[in-house]
């Protein structure tokens, strides 16, 4: 007679069908029995005698793990028999509830956490009748019932000792006769123990289990020593040394076992979204190159060099007067057409855009499908933190109010010094009210050639990425602002910044500043080492910012939304291209883990100081720098980062210097490696003496 091999004909996912086999892949010490299996039975110990139908007793069933756990019983009155249930025609062993049990010994050795689970209909309540014991010289397990009152309650004990314990049997009530699928968890070193049954958690112990490891154990099925048997059908058990993070793979498969319909109807669940994702993941896993604040006739200029994002319109953008930023009541009937208007005009585009939504209706409109595909963000106030501060608490409000569950990344942006000089007070505020957003793009302002004496943007008075380079400076790069704790009153707090991705602002057009009245315009050459800069050092985003700010009558003073240079457009428009081959010219994305929406997990080295310190303050080139005081330094004048993919690890490399520079550096294993001035290039694990990419002309 042929039966079902007991292979995989249910999943937790759709898409990856599971078996318990996978259970002990790794090489996990355990057990798998599974009676619809008829070539893993026998009528006697040897395995001579094989089982061919229904109504005949099992003396032996094989262990399916792999471990050679075979289970038997010797003694022909206490065996359980093989059935056949007369609806499903599903099998299953039928233990008496007197004496029916099966044997076995496991070698767990120093194994401290487990994993058991089973599929059965509790025919009878018995107190303290026992589906699973296990026993050794150092540890106790159980799974059995207690009758209270008309409840049967189900405990799942795990100890590191040779008794019971002490409050470490986790409990489930059901009521018998019932069908279920059961699952316990224990870990001794942690001192926990779990019971599920059809999917629903009972109550978890947390009593002392000692330090004890589970041993070589002797199993009983069926059946615990000195009590009376179970009187229960059981369709399969699995049990394994190991914690198991999916219990419901195992709970589902073996509800198919029974027939279905024991657990609750099972929904593939949506799948996990990774924390703090940003605009990426709106982008298909793409870069995003994102522009601020442009109004309609700007943006074929942005689509011809490569821009994918606008950001943030506002009312000003569209020319449109009378909105009060701190009441969004102000935004009347004009506005609302001038932003349907901006938003139709980039759709026609072809751009994505993130933006405030305004009002309650225009958030609501937002998540319709008609527009959601168009959407991958919505901003909070700009730099809400500047001045005395602005209160976002309304917007987010009213943003949380339309989308409770954040599909849509929340974007805020911040000024450059308040993360560089470390005004972590001003920021932590705001930083709180995105902590539980699993969506959510950052942005900072820092802007490197309008804070360098005489336009100099190679070895800055304060780095936008890298760490300082000169102990004169008390400043941090926004690396070490990331990954440092932040003092808050003195005290080391945890940094706000260390899961969000971030976008660099680079200015593209020249501005000024109270302290920097001298209109600054970047050069093709400057701007693409600030892009270099910023990717090389970890931002998930290049935000330009292209509105110029000159000097008028003795103030700051607006004069145009995109002031970018000509000569800067035909750079950028080569500069993007450059990089986007990295997401497509190689096996794998190089900028972005497809996976995750985020870039690869990352490892940075910054610059060393120069010797003596202040150089880089009047020159750009002919620096001497200091040697690399720790591992988290390359040699000056380079900084870099190591990325590592599913094609291995990918270095990210910088020459911060005006003049061509040779690299040397053991931790890495790079030697006399040359650089053009400025030059980032790229290297491939299998080989770091050639490059595989150049951000000066894409090529190696």
């Amino acid at each position: 007679m042929a039966a079902a091999a007991g292979a995989a004909v249910f999943s937790g996912s759709a898409s990856t069908p599971f078996g318990p086999a996978t259970f002990f892949a790794s090489g996990e010490e355990g057990f798998w029995y599974d009676p619809s299996d008829f070539t893993t039975m026998f009528q006697d110990t040897a395995a001579t005698v094989p089982v061919t139908a229904a109504g005949q007793t099992v003396a032996r069933i094989n262990d399916k793990s792999g471990r050679g756990n075979h289970a038997t019983q010797a003694s022909a009155g206490q065996r359980p028999t093989l059935r056949q249930h007369g609806t499903t025609l599903k099998y299953y062993l039928e233990f008496d509830g007197v004496d029916d049990n099966l044997t076995t010994t496991v070698a767990f050795g120093s194994v401290q956490v487990l994993s058991v689970f089973a599929g059965l209909r509790n025919r009878t309540q018995i107190d303290l009748a026992g589906l699973l014991e296990m026993t050794s010289a150092s540890s106790t397990t159980c799974v059995r019932q207690r009758a209270v009152g008309g409840n049967t309650i189900w405990d799942a004990l795990l100890s590191g000792t040779t008794g019971e314990g002490s409050s470490c049997n986790a409990t489930s009530n059901t009521t018998a006769p019932n069908d279920m699928v059961m699952s316990s968890q224990h870990d001794i070193p942690n001192d926990l123990s779990t019971a599920r049954v059809n999917a629903v958690a009972g109550a978890n112990a947390v009593g002392d289990k000692s330090t004890g490891t589970l041993g070589t154990v002797t199993v009983n099925i069926g059946k615990m020593n000195f009590r009376t048997g179970v009187a229960a059908d059981l369709y399969g058990i699995i049990v394994r040394g190991a914690l198991t993070a999916t219990p419901t793979d195992a709970e589902y498969w073996l509800d198919t076992a029974m027939g279905g319909g024991v657990m609750p109807p099972f929904s593939e669940p949506e799948p996990p979204m990774a924390a703090k994702q940003g605009f990426a993941r709106e982008l298909d896993g793409r870069f995003p190159w994102v522009v601020h604040g442009q109004p309609e006739s700007q943006f074929t200029f942005w689509s011809d060099v490569g821009v994918n994002v606008l950001d943030s319109w506002n009312p000003d953008v569209s020319g449109v007067s009378g909105y009060d930023y701190a009441n969004m009541a102000s935004f009347n009937s004009s506005h609302i057409a001038a932003a349907e208007a901006w938003d139709s005009a980039a759709i026609s585009a072809g751009f994505k855009f993130a933006r405030h939504p305004y009002t309650a209706a225009r958030a609501l409109a937002d998540l319709e499908a008609v527009m959601r595909e168009h959407i991958v963000g919505w901003s909070a106030q700009d730099e809400p933190e500047a001045g005395s501060g602005f209160d976002i608490a309304p917007q987010l409000a009213m943003m949380d109010a339309a989308d409770p569950t954040f599909t849509i990344p929340r974007r805020i942006n911040f000024t450059g010094p308040a993360v560089i000089f470390q005004q972590a007070s001003v920021l932590f505020p705001y930083f709180n009210q995105f902590a539980d957003y699993p969506a959510v793009q950052a942005g900072f302002d820092l802007y490197p050639v309008q804070q360098t004496t005489a336009g100099k943007t190679v070895i800055l008075g304060y780095r936008p990425n890298g760490q300082p380079y000169t102990a004169t400076h008390s400043s941090l790069g926004l690396v070490s602002s990331r990954t440092e704790q932040w003092p808050i009153s003195g005290t080391p707090t945890d940094n706000p910044l260390a899961t969000s991705p971030y976008a660099v602002f680079i200015a593209t057009a020249g501005f000024v500043e109270g302290y920097q009245t001298e209109l600054r315009i970047p050069t093709p050459e400057q701007v693409r080492f600030q892009i270099a800069d910023a990717i090389v050092m970890g931002a998930e985003a290049i935000s330009f910012f292209p509105q110029r700010f000159e000097w008028i009558t003795g103030a700051k003073t607006f004069t145009s939304h995109n002031a970018t240079p000509g000569t800067v457009k035909t750079a950028l428009t080569s500069i993007i291209a450059r990089w986007q081959a990295l997401e497509t010219g190689f096996a794998a994305n190089l900028l972005i883990d497809p996976a995750t929406n985020r870039i690869w997990p990352t490892a940075y080295r910054v610059c060393p100081d120069t010797v003596p310190s202040g150089q880089q303050d009047t020159a750009e080139s002919g620096l001497t720098f200091a040697s690399p005081p720790t591992s988290a330094y390359l040699p000056g004048p380079f900084q870099g980062s190591k990325r590592v993919t599913s094609i291995g690890n990918v270095y990210f490399i910088q020459n911060m210097m005006d003049e061509a520079a040779s690299l040397t550096d053991a931790t890495w294993g790079f030697s006399a490696v040359s650089f053009a001035a400025r030059e980032t290039l790229v290297f491939l694990e299998a080989d770091r003496a050639n490059a595989v990419w150049s951000d000066i002309d894409g090529a190696p």
